[in-house]
């Protein structure tokens, strides 16, 4: 196919208000050609501003099966609550289209699976949008890894420090809809903390709790607003994530550390995130800075997989594996005690 027509569902604050246009007006080999939202509000907001920027008229719809039935797309970017994916993505690909799924996949490990079989079942692309790991300066930390730079990887870590979920998504408050904090945000960095560590998770503990954030914007939180994930992998690694939802003034601040036997890398979001590398062993210190996408960025490698039909970068398989320890963690804040990856993982039960 040369034009890949592409809809999308969903026009909260990824596709409207969190600048996924520019991305769209980069992306090359696809036209948009419909948009679906339930509140109509947010569907003439999503029209006005889509038709605005790319100068061509887009067709609206408030209802999914719609959508389907007037077969204006050839692939859909699904970007509604978490809770709805499984639901959409089956009835995607059993209507013909391929899928671009937001992160996180979903809330639950059984529904990841039922979406990768729905999938397979209809031989359509399942790709889901963890636009973290088509960053060039990732895939370089692992290029040190690979090379033995650092020795074996044993302690990785991150660091964030950032304001509550934004108001208008009313419906990320409740555990029900959107998984839970850390579900719902931590998807992103085990997508890549787990990739480094070259093991699969094995034990899960979290610490955290609710300081003040149990109101926002007159929505009642049910969602932790900061914690500690432990977590143990088969290689010997050992990841912390420090999640704080704390800040205001809209300050944010994320920090990645990888620490092997023989080296280290570290980098943050206030320095560019140049990769800060140092061998101790063999008295090396270098900086890299990489500010790259790889095969093009999330949008046009799902694009060029729709064209191609080829597999794209992060899969089903990727999009359930990042949310084995988010989930896990979920059960141990409510428990208080460790957790096994195989109460989690259906795969191993």
């Amino acid at each position: 196919m040369e034009t890949v027509r592409l809809g999308i569902v969903g026009m909260g604050q990824r596709t409207v208000y969190h600048g996924l246009l520019p991305e769209v007006k980069r992306c090359k080999g696809m036209k948009i050609t419909a948009l679906c939202e339930i509140k109509e509000d947010r569907l003439k907001k999503g029209l006005d501003d889509y038709q605005g920027e790319l100068g061509y008229d887009i067709a609206g719809h408030t209802d999914f099966a719609e959508f389907l039935a007037a077969d204006a797309a050839d692939a859909v970017y699904i970007a509604t609550p978490n809770y709805t994916h499984r639901d959409l993505t089956e009835q995607a690909v059993a209507g013909g289209v391929d899928v671009l799924c937001e992160k996180p996949m979903d809330i639950t490990v059984p529904n990841c699976d039922a979406m990768i079989e729905a999938a397979k079942k209809h031989n359509k692309i399942l790709a889901i949008g963890q636009q973290m790991n088509y960053r060039k300066r990732y895939h370089k930390v692992m290029e040190l890894i690979e090379n033995g730079d650092l020795g074996e990887p044993t302690m990785l870590s991150c660091v964030e420090y950032r304001g509550p979920f934004k108001e208008m998504k009313d419906w990320v408050w409740q555990k029900k809809y959107s998984g839970g904090a850390i579900v719902e945000k931590n998807c992103h960095h085990y997508g890549l903390l787990d990739w480094w560590a070259k093991g699969k998770p094995t034990q899960v503990y979290a610490s955290g709790g609710q300081k003040k954030l149990a109101s926002v914007g007159g929505h009642k939180s049910e969602l932790i607003d900061n914690a500690y994930v432990l977590a143990d992998y088969d290689s010997g690694a050992r990841s912390l994530v420090s999640i704080c939802f704390l800040s205001t003034h809209g300050h944010h601040f994320r920090e990645f550390t990888v620490t092997g036997t023989e080296g280290r890398v570290w980098f943050n979001n206030k320095d560019g995130e140049i990769i800060h590398f140092e061998n101790g062993h063999k008295d090396i210190k270098e900086d890299f800075k990489i500010d790259e996408n790889l095969r093009g960025g999330m949008l046009q490698d799902f694009v060029d997989c729709v064209r191609e039909r080829k597999e794209p970068l992060m899969t089903g398989e990727h999009g359930r594996a990042s949310l084995l320890i988010p989930v896990a963690a979920q059960l141990s804040l409510e428990r208080g005690q460790p957790v096994d990856i195989s109460e989690v993982d259906t795969r191993q039960q």
